[in-house]
């Protein structure tokens, strides 16, 4: 696994996504369906430690963790944990790259919304393209910093007979 220094600086970025132009403050609106999915926060994750923002179409954010703990043998289990988080939505049009920014509401010590303009391309991650959001100048829990969340490609599991 790279480090998450080379996660974030890995590969050229392939192309700018202007995926419409619509405008929306709701997260159902057709520019925010761009932005929907699972998202691994680079900032928050380590190869036995996973932090996912899910972006539902409806408007829901929810935080998804996935650990994996071993037990007194050394036997790895994979623990997953959910959470609602906020509500978000896109503020202004997905096309203005200058002044477009990902909102969250109702967020636990933070109102009105927070908003932050961000940067959406894609990077070449072990052969396969992925895209990026860049929140620009994000507000954490104690500093600003640009926060990296890279698009989490589901992994389908076989079936079991």
């Amino acid at each position: 696994m790279p480090s998450r220094r080379r996660l974030t600086t890995r590969g050229a970025v392939t192309a700018l996504l202007a995926l419409g132009c619509a405008t929306g403050i709701g997260a159902a609106g057709s520019g925010a369906s761009a932005l929907v999915g699972e998202w691994v926060d680079v900032a928050k994750t380590t190869p036995r430690d996973s932090s996912i923002w899910v972006l539902q179409a409806d408007g829901d954010d929810r935080l998804l963790r996935l650990r994996i703990v071993s037990d007194s043998v050394g036997a790895d289990s994979m623990h997953r944990t959910e959470g609602h988080h906020a509500r978000w939505f896109l503020r202004g049009l997905l096309s203005d790259t200058a002044g477009r920014s990902l909102c969250f509401a109702v967020r636990p010590g933070r109102f009105p919304a927070s908003c932050a303009v961000f940067r959406m391309d894609t990077i070449d991650l072990d052969g396969s393209t992925r895209r990026r959001i860049v929140l620009l100048n994000y507000a954490g829990s104690h500093e600003r910093l640009d926060r990296v969340l890279v698009e989490r490609i589901a992994v389908a599991r076989p079936s079991v007979r």
